[in-house]
């Protein structure tokens, strides 16, 4: 997890806030895990996280999923009209050098379909031009986040065999389905003919019973790791396992 701080961390603090608060704040980025920050402010785990709470409590900070490659990125369906003119003249403001060679707009259009951080960085030609772009181009999606222009996507897996009884506010599967399941990925797990080793079908099969699409791939991993070692990413599991497990953007 990172923390998303607001377009002022440091002017919203109360007053009277601790040097760890004020240290928190200031060097909190998306591309930052809290565990990275606690290790550059020398602090506990527990001690960030406890800081982190209050600055999330305050309204300075929240606390959010770590800007990654194959996080989700698009515009805030929320957000009704274009941007200000206001939004504009800030944004050249804080990034003159990005807004040189890429306007708002043209950026913005680029975020009009939800692609990865990694597909974005991609498309942006890795020539002398856009090596700027490049460089800003967290510390951009940050402050766009930060505005509510832009909205983070969090990928929640799901079963597809369990598919078709699927219901939102359905706690449990329905009499006998997971049952059904647990035969499937059996089947899968002693399968002779797949072509995927034994390892990723044992650690899919571990991973299953989490994806029922109400919960997020950050969550899923971290059940998986207090309940088995994990060998293979939750996304790699995903991507190995197509036929098997989606992942759907909420």
């Amino acid at each position: 997890r990172a923390l998303l701080t607001n377009d002022a961390p440091l002017l919203s603090l109360p007053p009277g806030s601790s040097d760890e608060l004020v240290q928190l704040a200031s060097r909190a980025r998306l591309n930052r895990s809290l565990g990275q920050l606690a290790v550059e402010l020398d602090l506990s785990w527990e001690r960030t996280r406890t800081l982190a709470a209050h600055l999330q409590h305050w309204g300075v900070a929240e606390v959010c999923p770590r800007l990654q490659a194959s996080q989700v990125i698009t515009l805030n369906r929320r957000q009704r009209g274009p941007p200000s003119l206001s939004l504009y003249r800030r944004f050249s403001r804080h990034f003159p050098a990005f807004a040189a060679r890429l306007s708002l707009p043209a950026l913005l259009n680029r975020f009009a379909q939800p692609f990865t951080v990694k597909q974005h960085l991609d498309s942006l030609d890795a020539n002398a031009s856009n090596t700027v772009l490049r460089r800003c181009f967290a510390a951009v999606v940050q402050w766009l986040l930060q505005c509510e222009v832009l909205t983070a996507l969090e990928p929640r897996p799901y079963y597809l065999p369990d598919l078709p009884h699927y219901a939102p506010n359905a706690p449990d599967l329905p009499t006998g389905a997971a049952a059904e399941r647990q035969r499937a990925l059996d089947a899968l797990a002693h399968s002779e003919h797949d072509h995927r080793s034994a390892a990723l079908r044992e650690d899919f099969c571990v991973l299953a019973p989490h994806l029922d699409a109400s919960t997020s791939v950050a969550e899923v991993a971290h059940h998986r790791s207090t309940a088995a070692a994990a060998r293979h990413s939750v996304y790699t599991l995903l991507e190995q396992f197509p036929d098997h497990a989606r992942a759907c953007l909420h």
